[in-house]
């Protein structure tokens, strides 16, 4: 007779599975915020929530910091507007009823404009035989120019409308274009002047949408100027009109190359440059003047330059403060930033990488208006002061506060359930941060991230409120030598994790995991 091994349980119990430790590493979300793809089919190279990194294809970098640059204006600044000749730069803030210069730093001087109505001014550089102007206008008060030396207000004839009825200027063609209040009519001056007989040209029948005309651009096809060159004139009813030619009082050389309907834009410096081409910032996100100008409405998402962030960008547009809506260019950064705010005291901002069209959200840059200044970025701020960005590791002595979620992993291995045990964050610093890391699972949005240190941080890594390794080096990987306990359990995991810093560059490489697998959901 065949007798059972005294050892054998039967399958009953060795059909268990063992539980055996495993370990893999999740990828730094180096493409950058993805709020359009579903949730289960998110790469692992982007992230659900991404503030104050910076996806640079390799790694993800934490933004640098701002520093006081110019003091005292007394009340929002609202507009920066640079004058560039050919001997000297300048930059002027514009805040309640006056203009003061800001090319240094410090506390600021006597305003060199006052009694004014608003200062929601806009501005563009101009170069005549005459000199060199930045000619600016603000629809409420007359507007005027610095030559680099004085401010005068430009003599106008103008029919129809009085001078501070001016609300946006644009340089094309060598002429000055205006826009005109609650009218779909432009105006423009003589070729290379700054004053004079203003030129009316009515684009009334051009728009089926009605509205009025609430700013004018330019665009090119061939990267340069030449005959490749447009006029761009966009309606608040989100309308845009593109002409070609030098002069429209001339029927031989003034034609409407086509109209589109882009979308309502937002705020009232909708557009901004794109390296040649035009974007559109609108309540669905920004349009490249580029996408439509192929002769088809705008109606598929790929068309917006915004559409890997569409739901973020269309609900901070529905719910955000409505003026102080504007884009830059920063080449020095390779940053486009769009700045959306949320209200009187609070802004946030949408950036993206222009190198690796990676899109991500800075907080605590409280900004009213944005401008590039001597080849650096600069902000006027909620308060009173003007900034400098992208200086230093700090915001203004205190830490940046970088918060990620990566997306929803399996780990290669659906349907099974994985104990979370420990994890390692991969950074690069040479000097000291705080980080505080989580797992979540089966796409709950539970637990919330643990406090991390609110003292002033030294040189070292700091988990919590123990410190987290000791070693310093110049850019020495010292968060490898590391590990942390993780807690959760389930079939899908996605890291959450919030780092401080403030003394250093600090990237992060990707996430080591060690977990478990159990048996089968």
């Amino acid at each position: 007779m065949r007798r059972a091994l005294a050892g054998d349980r039967g399958p009953r119990f060795g059909a268990t599975p063992s539980q055996v430790s495993q370990y893999t590493t999740i990828p730094a979300p180096v493409e950058g915020l993805d709020s359009e793809t579903p949730v289960a089919e998110l790469p692992l190279t982007r992230a659900i929530v991404m503030d104050n990194w910076i996806p640079k294809g390799v790694s993800l970098e934490m933004r640098k910091g701002h520093t006081s640059h110019a003091t005292g204006l007394g009340s929002a600044v609202e507009a920066l507007l640079v004058y560039n000749s050919g001997t000297a730069s300048q930059m002027f803030g514009c805040a309640g009823s006056s203009i003061f210069n800001v090319t240094s730093s410090g506390a600021v001087g006597a305003a060199v404009q006052t009694g004014l109505t608003s200062a929601r001014w806009k501005g563009v550089n101009f170069t005549t035989a005459g000199g060199s102007f930045l000619w600016i206008c603000n629809g409420a008060d007359d507007p005027r120019h610095w030559n680099g030396s004085t401010w005068a207000v430009p003599a106008l004839t103008i029919t129809g409308f009085t001078d501070n009825d001016i609300t946006y200027v644009c340089e094309s063609k060598q002429r000055l274009f205006f826009c005109f209040k609650n009218s779909l009519t432009f105006g423009y001056l003589p070729v290379d002047s700054v004053a004079g007989t203003v030129s009316n040209f009515s684009l009334g029948s051009v728009f089926g949408r009605g509205g009025r005309l609430v700013a004018i651009g330019t665009m090119t096809q061939d990267g340069g100027a030449g005959p490749d060159d447009y006029t761009v004139f966009l309606t608040n009813q989100g309308e845009v009109a593109i002409y070609q030619g030098t002069n429209p009082a001339s029927a031989a050389d003034w034609a409407l190359v086509g109209r589109w309907y882009v979308g309502e834009p937002k705020g009232d410096t909708p557009l901004v440059e794109l390296d040649g081409d035009l974007g559109v910032i609108t309540v669905n996100g920004v349009v490249p003047i580029s996408q439509v100008f192929s002769g088809h409405e705008v109606v598929e998402p790929p068309r917006f330059l915004t559409s890997r962030i569409s739901t973020l960008f269309r609900d901070q547009a529905a719910t955000g403060a409505a003026n102080g809506w504007q884009g830059v260019y920063y080449p020095a950064g390779d940053l486009l930033v769009i700045n959306t705010p949320v209200s009187a005291t609070v802004s946030y901002q949408f950036v993206r990488h222009q190198i690796t069209g990676g899109w991500t959200r800075f907080t605590g840059l409280n900004a009213s208006c944005w401008a590039v200044f001597g080849g650096a970025l600069y902000f006027g701020g909620l308060a009173g002061t003007v900034w400098k960005a992208d200086a230093g590791y700090a915001d203004n002595g205190a830490d940046i506060t970088g918060v990620l979620q990566t997306a929803w992993s399996s780990l290669g291995d659906r349907g099974r359930q994985k104990r979370m045990s420990m994890a390692r964050p991969i950074v690069t610093t040479e000097t000291g941060a705080a980080v505080a890391l989580l797992a979540r699972v089966d796409y709950r949005s539970a637990p919330s991230l643990p406090a991390v240190t609110t003292g002033t941080l030294s040189g070292a890594l700091v988990w919590g409120t123990g410190l987290w390794g000791t070693g310093r080096g110049g850019g020495e990987d010292i968060a490898t030598r590391q590990w942390r306990s993780l807690s959760g359990i389930g079939s899908t995991i996605s890291i959450v994790m919030q780092a401080k810093s403030n003394q250093s560059r600090f990237a992060l490489n990707g996430i080591d995991l060690i977990y478990e697998v159990g048996g089968s959901i």
